[in-house]
């Protein structure tokens, strides 16, 4: 019997299961696209903290080298912290080497949701092939794909990434859920154009997701067309041990 695949677009909606599974966490506007690039630049790890609070207590616990302070609240910077939650940010230049803590308002929420899965993996539209590849390799586990959604609301960005994942499991994989059904046919209404190479033909829709719209209101919108390119990043986030939060590395496809 093949494993199945899972998709849930809110946090909440996530019951672990008590069997063995992997999970993917996805938040495209923007913590896990962020993450991916920053581990794509060089850092040395991405730690997940819940909030603001536990960010701080982190830093102080990991001493030196002094970790960079990364995350927002509302689409911005928080005060104090030197990076932000802008993928673009996370140059080689400011974050090779260095281990980053984040604090976001939506995704690293949705990382602590999936606290007992056996792997957590970071995904989003621009490293989904590399991340089915690894998600293959994952010894017949169950996949559960759990959305960060904006504000305690459904994402539409999310959805559709969420589909893009399972477009590509599919052949191996069956669909658990009416929501895992969902997202899939979300994806298939609006991937013709992006699937043939050119992402730019669909902002429009994720511009007027509510995720979207934040974006742009906070002139956050590069950030938009970076996020929907599709299958341009070998990097893949998951989770590592010996933290004392969850900390992730990067695993690429050989």
């Amino acid at each position: 019997m093949r494993p199945k695949c899972f998709v849930y677009l809110l946090p909440e909606y996530f019951c672990p299961p008590s069997n063995p599974f992997a999970a993917v966490v996805i938040d495209t506007f923007r913590f896990t696209t962020t993450a991916t690039k920053a581990l794509a630049s060089g850092a040395a790890s991405v730690l997940v903290a819940k909030d603001i609070e536990q960010a701080h207590c982190l830093y102080e616990v990991l001493g030196k080298p002094r970790p960079l302070l990364c995350g927002e609240r509302h689409c911005n910077k928080i005060e104090g912290f030197d990076l932000g939650n802008s993928p673009l940010e996370f140059t080689k230049d400011q974050v090779a080497q260095r281990t980053l803590i984040f604090t976001t308002t939506n995704g690293t929420r949705a990382v602590q949701a999936c606290a007992n899965a056996d792997s957590i993996f970071l995904g989003c539209l621009r490293n989904r092939s590399s991340l089915c590849q690894l998600l293959n390799l994952e010894n017949d586990l169950d996949i559960h794909i759990v959305c960060a959604g904006t504000d305690g609301n459904i994402a539409l960005e999310d959805s559709i990434t969420a589909g893009a994942i399972v477009k590509q499991l599919v052949s191996q994989y069956e669909i658990g859920s009416d929501a895992t059904n969902l997202s899939l046919q979300a994806w298939l209404a609006i991937s013709s154009t992006l699937e043939s190479g050119d992402a730019f033909h669909i902002p429009l829709p994720l511009l007027q997701a509510q995720g979207g719209h934040n974006l742009v209101a906070q002139g956050y919108e590069r950030d938009i067309e970076y996020a929907i390119e599709l299958d341009v990043e070998p990097a893949v986030a998951k989770l590592s041990a010996n933290s004392p939060a969850p900390s992730f590395t990067l695993s690429r496809v050989a």
